[in-house]
């Protein structure tokens, strides 16, 4: 019974994987979003974060200005389902500078934080989104849609366009 439950549950997944795949990047991009939102509010905490970088300030706002816009451009953009692959992949250097920099030294300093797992995760369908790209609800889809009906009455006979 739960063997059948599983090959059910696995071929509605291989099935609707671009459904599946919207389900993941809309949230997503949300999520990044309020995230950029929360740190052009508080601009304080991304520099905390961070840490000290002493005579080399500029390169802390240089980031922090980085962080602040990949996640609210890239979020609009992961939400809306347009450039989905290099909005998730401007995303990707931060989480990893989150996981390996910011956050793994908190725990090696045997600090509880919920932070490294939410950044871990974040990371995890950031690389999902880029590797598979947006579903059949993304702006990317339908464009792409859009190209391949104009190219189909493009190439018939006495339609072509001379500019």
């Amino acid at each position: 019974m739960i063997t059948t439950a599983l090959k059910r549950c696995s071929h509605w997944i291989e099935s609707h994987r671009d459904v599946l795949l919207d389900a993941i990047r809309i949230p997503l991009g949300v999520f990044l979003f309020g995230k950029g939102l929360q740190f052009a509010a508080r601009r304080d905490q991304l520099g905390e974060l961070m840490g000290e970088t002493g005579p080399y300030w500029f390169v802390s706002a240089v980031v922090g200005h980085y962080v602040m816009l990949a996640h609210l451009v890239g979020g609009v953009f992961l939400v809306l389902g347009l450039i989905t692959r290099w909005a998730a992949l401007a995303q990707i250097p931060i989480l990893l500078g989150a996981v390996f920099i910011v956050h793994v030294p908190e725990v090696f300093g045997l600090q509880q934080t919920a932070e490294l797992e939410l950044a871990a995760a974040t990371l995890f369908l950031l690389t999902l989104t880029f590797l598979h790209g947006a579903g059949r609800f993304s702006l990317d889809y339908w464009l792409e849609r859009k190209n391949r009906e104009y190219e189909a009455h493009a190439s018939w006979p006495g339609r072509h366009v001379t500019w």
